[in-house]
């Protein structure tokens, strides 16, 4: 495989840092990811021609797998932040469904994390099945490759 990525290496624990981030900074981050994924889409319409090979397809979904199984991390904290400042009472609830009671806005918010976690672990292992089966293709070569034929 082409640029195979060591998918364990990339992986995360909650102690890693790899740099500090502001609070406008998280929130650029997580915009920013959602904007990579729109171009993700953009980019891997048959009629752009921007995948030539079966490695190019291998390349972006080992790139998805890392990024999903970093998702429940990311949830995690994103749960534990609201229980520490549940318990600490630096957060409050004025509007929306759970007018006037934290402990059930962050209690939700945390199942709803949580399961998020647990879908995010399930596409993982699904891009993963998804990596093994197209390890074994390759390009048969009867022409020039989808992506230059569609430049041209």
């Amino acid at each position: 495989m082409m640029g195979a990525i060591d998918r364990k290496a990339c992986r995360m624990d909650d102690t890693e840092a790899t740099t500090e981030a502001t609070t406008e900074d998280v929130r650029a981050i997580a915009e920013r990811a959602a904007e990579a994924v729109r171009e993700l889409i953009h980019a891997t319409q048959a009629a752009k021609g921007r995948l030539a090979y079966p490695a190019d397809v291998y390349d972006v979904l080992g790139s998805l797998e890392v990024m999903a199984g970093r998702l429940p991390q990311t949830y995690r904290q994103l749960a534990n932040w609201l229980d520490q400042q549940a318990e600490a009472q630096r957060i409050q609830a004025p509007d929306g469904l759970f007018t006037g009671d934290v402990p059930a806005a962050v209690a939700t918010a945390t199942h709803w994390l949580q399961e998020a976690g647990t879908l995010a672990e399930q596409m993982r292992l699904a891009l993963e099945n998804a990596l093994v089966a197209v390890g074994g293709l390759a390009y048969a070569g009867h022409d020039e490759p989808p992506a230059q034929s569609a430049a041209t």
